[in-house]
């Protein structure tokens, strides 16, 4: 059957296409209008009937044709094939797929929302569609992994590759690049380069994730016997289903003695998750990947090796009766086979190397013994000399056995290797018979090396690694591993502990007998606080519990025994108020049980219940006061007749003459001046002030008030002038002061002191030579005239234009009241010198 033609004569167009290597496509056309598509499998069994559109009609000379369309379709493998059919008016496409002759699924893929779906105009059988692969012909569609690959990069932005289950139609993984081609076990992908030029070429063999990094563990037989990994090798930031197969990894690492590393970029989350897996599991590594893998592939190299090193040992390094294996090569220039080979022993039976034997076993039944058959085994520890040598047999001849240096000749015993035996290290150690899960627990190790116990250098008994390992067997857990033993634990029962060591020489002793012990449940810890206390008599006292359990057990019962109230039992924490009605001590005591149905010690307070008596409240206050001048009430004198009890706060008040009470102004203790009180009066405040004292012990209770009163005065102003007006270089002057009232009245004040002179003249310029200050004098109180004096010479010139040259200065007076300080600046004229004044006596006088 071949391809049809149009014609108007023609009832049908029959055409026929084979795909794959199990199907064959039967077309059927009317003219009418009518299509069939049918597939057939190799058996000429009837297996699907595919859904045809009308494509377009045409007028052709002699008729009228007709051509159809249908979704795109493939073979996919040898025994599956689908369709891409289109609706247009919702744009959804559909992908079917059949395997093995029988619908598998339905793929719905709508474009609105969806990344990759996109238009397409290529697509044979629609606009619109979802390509199989990257063709638009009838052809096979190579399976990856037994996934079927849809590509979306033609005609759209979005270039995605979806690997689909061939048994579900879902999407099991993503990857973010234009499809290239594929086989069975190779997947090759592609994007532009980052620099634009050129294109990017990426070929996956296993698909990036845990899921199947699990898969390739578990398709395996691992030997326990072995140093066995598993490496993964990515480049994407993350394994996306990290969190969903952490857990079953490190399970399989665990169960299998399998390390499991990881190459992959330093950015984003892989480094961080292998690490994580490696920690938790069996072992392994993160290592970073590179352009040229040969670098991160040469440090596993190294890693794998350093390993392998540890596990066994350094070549030249056997146990005691170890089976070994000497071997030697045997070379001759003439081809002469060997007719012997002797092996010569010697034995250091007091050395390990440069190491010191604690404990020698004797020399070896090797030591001197020139056997032709080297040992299978070294029987005592210490340092072995090995040497061979072989004796050829010559090929003889006439000519040859005349020659008088014919024979069989020995080799040199340059042929040397040095061997060291030692012994397993022993594992031993003790624990004790039962703790709880955080204290109790000790152990004590007993482990050593027979060859080095007491010779060690690093004083170690010759040990340097420890491997604890233990498990709750009532959890049935999978052992925990750790370098030092364990101190607390997460969980109660039964658990068994082992130990191994290894030696100076790497090798590791047998495991240590198992010990069994216990960790029970810890008894929960009683705490609680009583406050106030003491507490007054009939006053509230709060009990709050803080008890805690250290195994994180639930509280369940709180029982309270309290002196003069009896015993309380409650089922929670919460705070609750007891008091009593007379004076005394009285002993508090709590214990709780936690879930587990232990109980805690018992734990006590005593809450002493007293009679508080009021505190007394005293303050002093100054004789006077005066307006423009601060004064201070001082409260320190207060106290509290109670020998314990301290005064937590005072209450301030005061009235200003014709005035109210203020409002209270509250002190605490603490406070930066406690108890003192200062006000300063303005000038219309003149009068008899009161001030009031309450203060407050720690109890809350209040003194009894206390009152005092200050009369305030006029403040006082300084006034003064100098002796004489004008003064001269080598004369007296006197600075005269005095304080008064703004009206005019003389007083005595604290003190009166001047300035000689100020350092400034009246024009801003220095008045007083450089380096020098003024002279501060205390001015003598002369109670018959009300003024402050004091004299001065006034000295020879030092500079020009400074004190005391030619000119006009000030002297800065400061008179002190208490603590108010008022000054005033006197004038100070200087003109010439005394002894520069020239007298003229003339007849006329």
């Amino acid at each position: 059957m071949g391809e049809g033609y149009h014609s108007d004569a023609s009832y049908a167009e029959p055409s026929l296409f084979p795909f794959g290597d199990n199907y064959v496509l039967y077309n059927y056309v009317q003219k009418n209008g009518s299509s069939y598509h049918y597939v057939y499998n190799n058996e000429n069994r009837y297996t699907a009937n595919l859904p045809v559109q009308i494509y377009y009609t045409e007028w052709l000379p002699g008729g009228l044709g007709y051509q159809d369309r249908t979704g795109f379709i493939t073979s996919v493998g040898n025994s599956g094939f689908g369709y891409t059919t289109v609706n247009t008016t919702t744009n959804k496409s559909t992908i079917t797929f059949y395997d093995n002759g029988a619908l598998r699924w339905n793929k719905v893929i709508q474009q609105s929302g969806n990344p990759w779906h996109i238009e397409r105009t290529s697509v044979i059988g629609g606009s619109y569609g979802c390509r199989w692969r990257e063709s638009s012909t009838f052809e096979n569609a190579t399976l990856f992994k037994d996934f079927v690959v849809v590509s979306d990069t033609h005609d759209g932005a979005g270039t995605q590759t979806l690997l689909l289950n061939r048994n579900t139609g879902a999407v099991e993984c993503t990857i973010p690049l234009a499809y290239a081609w594929n086989d069975s076990n190779n997947l090759f992908l592609q994007k532009r380069a980052d620099d634009g030029n050129g294109i990017m070429l990426y070929v996956y063999n296993q698909l990036q994730g845990l899921k199947y990094v699990c898969q390739v563990i578990q398709d395996h037989s691992w030997d326990s016997t072995f140093v066995n990994h598993v490496v993964s090798v990515t480049d994407g930031a993350q394994y996306p289903d990290y969190d969903a197969k952490r857990d079953a990894i490190i399970q399989l690492s665990k169960a299998d003695h399998l390390n499991v590393s990881g190459i992959t970029p330093s950015t984003g989350s892989t480094a961080a998750q292998i690490t994580d897996i490696a920690l938790n599991g069996n072992g392994g590594w993160w290592i970073q990947t590179n352009n040229n893998m040969s670098v991160p592939l040469g440090e596993l190299a190294a890693k794998i090796i350093q390993q392998v090193n540890d596990v066994k040992g350094a070549d030249n390094v056997v146990l005691v009766n170890q089976p070994v294996e000497l071997k030697s090569e045997y070379k001759d220039s003439e081809n002469d086979p060997a007719s012997i080979m002797n092996w010569s022993f010697t034995h250091d039976s007091s050395k390990l190397g440069d190491l010191l034997i604690s404990n020698s076993m004797g020399v070896s039944a090797l030591h001197g013994t020139t056997p032709t058959v080297p040992p299978t085994s070294f029987d005592k520890a210490g340092t072995y000399r090995v040497k061979c040598k072989a004796k050829d047999s010559p090929v003889t001849s006439v000519s040859y056995m005349a020659d008088a240096k014919a024979g069989a000749k020995w080799s040199s015993d340059a042929a040397e290797l040095i061997i060291i035996a030692h012994r397993k290290p022993v594992a031993a150690f003790t624990v004790t018979a039962t703790a709880t899960m955080h204290n109790g627990f000790s152990v004590t190790d007993q482990s050593y090396d027979p060859d080095l116990v007491n010779t060690d250098p690093a004083g170690k008994k010759g040990i340097r690694n420890w491997e604890w390992q233990y498990r709750n067997s009532s959890l049935n857990e999978d052992w925990i591993s750790s370098a030092v033993a364990p101190t607390t634990f997460n969980s109660k029962g039964t658990f068994i502990i082992r130990l191994r060591v290894q030696d100076v020489h790497g090798a590791w002793s047998d495991w240590s007998a198992q010990h069994v012990f216990s960790i029970v449940n810890s008894k929960p810890i009683a705490v609680f606080d009583a406050v106030p206390n003491p507490v007054l008599v009939n006053g509230v006292c709060t009990l709050f519990d803080y008890s805690y359990d250290m195994d994180g057990d639930a509280l369940t019962d709180w029982e309270w025994t309290i002196q003069g109230v009896g015993t309380l039992n409650k089922v929670n924490s919460d705070p609750f108020t007891v008091s009593w009605s007379a004076v005394g001590d009285y002993l508090v005591t709590l214990k709780v049980k936690d879930s587990e149905g232990t109980w805690s010690d018992p734990v006590s307070q005593v809450v002493s219940v007293i009679v508080n008596n009021k505190p007394v409240a005293r303050f002093t206050l100054p004789v006077d006061g005066y307006t423009g001048e601060m004064f201070t009430a001082d409260g320190s004198a207060s106290y509290d007749p109670d020998p314990e009890d301290t005064l937590d706060m005072s209450y301030w008040q005061f009235k200003k003459p014709g005035g109210e009470w203020s409002g209270v102004i509250t002190q605490y203790l603490g406070d930066s001046g406690y108890l003192h009180f200062n006000q300063t009066p303005s000038a219309t405040e003149l009068g008899t002030w009161y001030i009031r004292l309450v203060v407050v012990d720690n109890h809350g209770l209040e003194s009894d008030p206390v009152e005092h009163s200050i009369e305030i005065k006029e403040g006082f102003e300084v006034s003064g002038y100098i002796i004489p007006v004008v003064g001269e270089r080598g004369r007296n002057m006197i600075v005269v002061a005095y304080a008064h009232t703004p009206a005019g009245e003389k007083f005595q004040i604290s003190s009166m002191s001047a300035y000689i002179v100020h350092p400034t003249k009246p024009d801003g310029s220095a008045a007083l030579p450089n380096g020098q200050t003024p002279q501060v004098v205390n001015m003598v109180y002369d109670a018959a005239t009300t003024t402050y004096r004091y004299t001065f010479l006034v000295p020879n010139k030092v500079q020009a234009g400074r004190w005391p040259d030619d000119g006009t200065y000030y002297i800065r007076v400061v008179g002190l009241k208490n603590t108010t300080s008022k000054e005033t600046l006197l004038p100070a004229t200087i003109k010439g010198h005394i002894q520069e004044r020239l007298y003229i006596k003339t007849r006329s006088w």
